[in-house]
């Protein structure tokens, strides 16, 4: 049975433990996800290591990954997108030590409160969501729309969108 994620950890020092998190958290534990979704069912994956580098930065690496069902903006019916996105957080306390962080690590501001995994897990799928939720080229979607990108005429003829306006000027 796949392995749950705790809810709340103490990231800094599981960073200067260098522990390895990996497992599942329920979609239902993501209000902000779940609101641009379908439905609440299904779980995320994520695979976290908690370390600290060369140059002593505490940071969370890894990835998430989560099969979420949408709306399909053209034709309202759901749909199913795949998110998934590697991490790189630099753990900080204050925003003067974010502004100091080397630029392959994005800032997790931390306090003495244990970091709800959850949470941190729900702002890397929000981010890896598409702008607009749309079925993919060759997936059936039941609305034909009448023109997709690179699809008329004077696009395959190498024609520019003043050739009709050319061939006009040339007839008087």
């Amino acid at each position: 049975m796949p392995r749950r994620l705790p809810d709340r950890v103490d990231a800094l020092r599981r960073a200067e433990q260098g522990v390895d998190l990996c497992g599942h958290i329920a979609l239902a534990r993501m209000p902000r996800l779940t609101g641009a979704l379908c439905d609440r069912e299904g779980e995320a994956y994520a695979e976290l290591r908690f370390d600290r580098d060369l140059q002593g930065i505490r940071f969370i690496a890894g990835r998430v990954a989560a099969r979420l069902r949408m709306t399909c903006q053209r034709c309202l019916e759901p749909m199913e997108v795949r998110v998934e996105r590697e991490l790189m957080l630099g753990l900080v306390r204050t925003e003067s030590e974010a502004e100091r962080l080397p630029a392959e690590y994005e800032p997790l501001l931390v306090g003495s409160a244990p970091l709800a995994i959850a949470e941190a897990v729900e702002d890397e799928l929000i981010l890896g969501l598409p702008l607009v939720a749309l079925h993919a080229e060759g997936e059936h979607c039941p609305v034909r729309t009448p023109y997709r990108a690179g699809d008329d005429d004077a696009r395959r003829h190498g024609e520019g969108p003043f050739a009709v306006l050319e061939r006009l000027k040339r007839g008087h």
